[in-house]
């Protein structure tokens, strides 16, 4: 049975605007924490449909990295041809080699 959990791997997708969206967010795409989740809320020991019996603290809050066998690319896609065109043609981030190698 599944308690549900989060799973995080490398940002692995392109399209043309991506570069412009990055610079709105303030994001580098040569920081690459993906591997470092940061917990933004807390899990309530008495929330029974929250924190099941049985499920440590950190079992219930701490992300796993998503096995390389089950990572591919994410595709976009391509419904605003023509519109804003932008310069990415490829993933900015890096991409672990075990990852790549999947």
């Amino acid at each position: 049975m599944s308690l549900g959990y989060l799973q995080v791997a490398p940002y692995n997708t392109f399209y043309p605007q991506l570069e412009e969206y990055l610079s709105q967010a303030g994001i580098e795409a040569s920081v690459s924490l993906w591997d470092e989740p940061l917990a933004l809320g807390v899990i309530d020991p008495h929330d029974a449909l929250s924190h099941p019996a049985g499920v440590s603290d950190f079992q219930a809050e701490t992300a796993t990295r998503l096995d390389p066998d089950q990572f591919t690319k994410f595709l976009i896609p391509n419904w605003f041809a023509g519109e804003s065109p932008g310069s990415i043609t490829e993933n900015p981030f890096t991409v672990p080699e075990v990852y790549v190698a999947s």
